[in-house]
């Protein structure tokens, strides 16, 4: 098991210092995006482009991943747009 941290960067920076347990670094990305969904869901992330980076205990950075949330025209959200990952 190896320890992950999961920062979202938008206009502003919020950093995970206490991380999370985890198998390796594809279990580290599903659980990056489920961590996303759950955000959402309770309407923590508002209409804005932001960022969420993985890295693991070295401070390397494992994956990351940028969403756009829409929202229409009386607030609600549309979609998210997760950005391919860079090879």
């Amino acid at each position: 098991m190896a320890r992950y941290f999961f920062h979202i960067f938008d206009d502003k920076a919020f950093l995970d210092h206490s991380g999370t347990e985890l198998r390796d670094a594809v279990a580290a990305r599903w659980e990056g995006q489920r961590m996303v969904g759950a955000m959402m869901a309770k309407g923590e992330i508002g209409q804005r482009t932001w960022t969420l980076f993985i890295v693991d205990s070295q401070n390397r950075v494992v994956d990351h991943m940028v969403f756009e949330n829409r929202a229409g025209p009386g607030g609600e959200p549309l979609e998210v747009q997760k950005q391919p990952r860079p090879r």
